[in-house]
C-alpha cells in the first residue's frame, strides 16, 4: 500500500497553484521526432508524432509511434481522445464518444474502460491512463508532454500492479502550429 500512494505522489507531487501554467492553447501544434522507451533490461528507440489541437472548449490529442523491428518491418500504434473541460479547475476528461452521453459522462474503469483525465503543471501538460485489469490489479500510464523553445519534451511511464514496466523519453521538433 505505501508503494501505491508513493506512486500516486510520484504523478501529483507538484500542486496546480504552485507555478503558473500555461494556457492549453500553448500546446496545440504538431511534434515529430525520436524516443527512447525501456522496457525492462530492454532498450530501443521509435519514431513519434504528437498533434494538439482545438476541440469545442477543450482539445484533441493524437499520438503515434512507429516501431521498427531488426528485420526493419515497421508497426505503427496511434491513438487518438478529445478532453473537455470538467467543473474543477485545470482538470480535462476524457468523455465517451459514440453514445448518447458523449461529452457528459466518463468512462468507467471498472467496466473495463480506460478512464484518462489531463492536467497542466507549469508548461507541462499530462495524460494519464488508468485501467483495472482482468486480474482485479491495475495499470496506471502517465504521458508528460513539457513545452521546450524546440517543441516537446515527452516522458512515459507505466506501472502494472506497482511494478514500472516501461518508460520512454524523447524530445520532439514543432513541425507545425
Amino acid at each position: 500500500m505505501l508503494r501505491f500512494v508513493g506512486l500516486i505522489w510520484l504523478f501529483t507531487a507538484v500542486p496546480a497553484h504552485a507555478m503558473d501554467n500555461v494556457p492549453v492553447k500553448a500546446f496545440f501544434g504538431e511534434y515529430e521526432g525520436t524516443a527512447v522507451v525501456t522496457d525492462g533490461d530492454d532498450t530501443g528507440e521509435r519514431q513519434a508524432r504528437v498533434v494538439i489541437s482545438k476541440h469545442k472548449s477543450g482539445f484533441s490529442i493524437e499520438w503515434e509511434t512507429v516501431i521498427a523491428d531488426d528485420s526493419g518491418d515497421t508497426k505503427t500504434r496511434s491513438f487518438e481522445t478529445t478532453f473537455m473541460p470538467d467543473d474543477r479547475e485545470n482538470l480535462y476528461i476524457s468523455l465517451v464518444k459514440g453514445s448518447m452521453f458523449e461529452g457528459k459522462k466518463a468512462r468507467n474503469p471498472l467496466n473495463g474502460e480506460p478512464l484518462l483525465w489531463a492536467t497542466i503543471k507549469g508548461k507541462t501538460l499530462s495524460v494519464y491512463n488508468m485501467v483495472v485489469t482482468d486480474d482485479a490489479s491495475y495499470e496506471i500510464s502517465a504521458y508528460h508532454r513539457t513545452l521546450t523553445d524546440a517543441g516537446l519534451d515527452i516522458t512515459f511511464s507505466r506501472i502494472v500492479g506497482e511494478v514500472v514496466t516501461r518508460r520512454v523519453t524523447g524530445s520532439l521538433k514543432r513541425v507545425s502550429d
